[in-house]
């Protein structure tokens, strides 16, 4: 019986953490490629909220750097600023995105030079419990985005 009830809750937990998983979708998530001696890099995905309510990414970690901020590109007086967030909302439904120029991780502290075609692991924690693992490509930026904190 004891076993039974064991197995019962650990099912129902998998279930619960499986749905949770669906119910968020994180795609085409990469990092542009950064010089050899640099101490920042931007990282650029979508998220895609598949609940009937607004949830909340809260935190992004990973390994390979020593911390991970979210941040918003806005211009100024002419000039191009970051502004750090301390949470980004998804609506119900809805897909959100990171952008060079807009909305993007800043990844500090690598712990190597990541070249393009390489992959890194990050974790993506949402205010609902969820923690969703997604594996990003180093990927040459195209067209040159100029940050600048103010």
């Amino acid at each position: 019986m004891r076993t039974r009830l064991i197995c019962g809750i650990f099912l129902l937990l998998f279930s619960i953490s499986a749905q949770a998983k669906d119910a968020i979708v994180i795609n085409d998530a990469w990092i542009s490629e950064a010089p050899p001696t640099a101490k920042v890099n931007a990282g650029y995905l979508s998220i895609e909220n598949k609940t009937n309510t607004e949830i909340q990414l809260i935190k992004v970690r990973s390994n390979d750097y020593g911390r991970i901020e979210m941040h918003r590109s806005i211009i100024v007086n002419e000039t191009a600023q970051m502004r750090t967030q301390t949470s980004i909302s998804i609506a119900a439904k809805e897909r959100f995105a990171f952008r060079p120029g807009g909305y993007h991780l800043m990844l500090f502290e690598p712990t190597k030079y990541f070249k393009a075609g390489e992959v890194i692991d990050l974790q993506f924690e949402f205010s609902d419990g969820a923690t969703i693992p997604v594996r990003a490509e180093v990927r040459k930026l195209k067209t040159p985005h100029h940050h600048a904190h103010h």
